[in-house]
């Protein structure tokens, strides 16, 4: 267990220094952010329906620049991060939040016998993440929760 607290560890480390730096403003989402998503929303269960609140929905207008990919790279860049049709703007501690819940499960899939203890430093990480006055930016972040495991 000495490798699962030494992980867990650099990422209350990592969030933190991002959230003690961060600006609360939109990103871009990259590609990779999207898959990660993505990949879990393909777990969910079908009857399961995810409430349109706070954010936008995937059929309203867009415009041309909500979408774009860079000649040089074949990244896709999009401004939000779609969860069940809906689109949901999100802020760097977000995306970064994203990648490390997903390296978290990584584990648990890979270990087994660590589902209930990686479960538990899931939730610390979450309360890390949870500040007063921010908890808002993490809200599509309990939807897909929801949506996806509940």
């Amino acid at each position: 267990l000495k490798f699962l607290k030494a992980f867990h560890d650099a990422q209350i480390h990592k969030i933190k220094l991002l959230l003690d730096s961060e600006t609360w403003l939109q990103v871009d989402v990259a590609k990779e952010f999207q898959i990660i998503t993505d990949r879990y929303q393909l777990k969910c269960k079908s009857e399961t329906k995810l409430p349109v609140l706070v954010a936008r929905s995937s059929n309203s207008k867009k415009t041309d620049n909500s979408n774009k990919t860079d000649d040089n790279s074949n990244e896709f860049v999009t401004k939000y991060i779609r969860i069940g049709g809906i689109e949901f703007p999100v802020c760097s501690s977000t995306l970064l939040l994203i990648k490390l819940i997903d390296g978290y499960i990584v584990y648990s899939e890979d270990f087994r016998f660590l589902t209930v203890p990686i479960l538990s430093k899931i939730v610390v990480l979450l309360k890390v993440c949870a500040h007063p006055t921010k908890a808002h930016e993490f809200y599509f972040l309990t939807i897909f929760f929801n949506y996806c495991f509940f």
